[in-house]
């Protein structure tokens, strides 16, 4: 049976495609982890999580795409699409990514350091001063 070009198009557009957006969130996250900052064992855990999530998407690619049917064109556009977006917008958007990512840490500190603080000294009040002590129990 002989595939129609029309179709072998259609998959490797749709093959380059992917490599393009898997380039996007790839980084995305290097900028996530770059303001985030984990410990060491965080920073694997969440690497191993981000690389099941993109294996699973590319699998489930591969199947609509070909039918989970592997041939050499698909790691080939893949790649390509990887590598063109690397090439032309990867710094871009990871520029972006880490300013946004900073922005947000920022206003996040922002709210924390502006909503919780009064409602820590609201719920929790800070014992007043003496009399005129030091806080030693046994000074006169």
């Amino acid at each position: 049976m002989h595939t129609p070009v029309e179709l072998q198009l259609w998959r490797v557009s749709i093959l380059c495609l992917s490599g393009i957006v898997f380039n996007i969130l790839f980084r995305a996250y290097t900028a996530l982890r770059a303001v985030v900052s984990p410990g060491k064992i965080t920073r694997h855990i969440f690497d191993t999580l981000m690389a099941a999530l993109v294996l699973s998407v590319l699998a489930c690619v591969v199947f609509i795409a070909n039918y989970g049917e592997m041939r050499l064109y698909i790691p080939v556009s893949i790649s390509a699409g990887f590598l063109i977006a690397n090439t032309l917008v990867g710094n871009l958007v990871y520029t972006v990514a880490l300013s946004c990512f900073k922005t947000i840490k920022n206003l996040v500190h922002t709210v924390v350091k502006r909503v919780l603080a009064p409602l820590k000294n609201l719920l929790f009040r800070p014992t007043p001063p003496g009399n005129g002590t030091d806080g030693n129990k046994n000074s006169r």
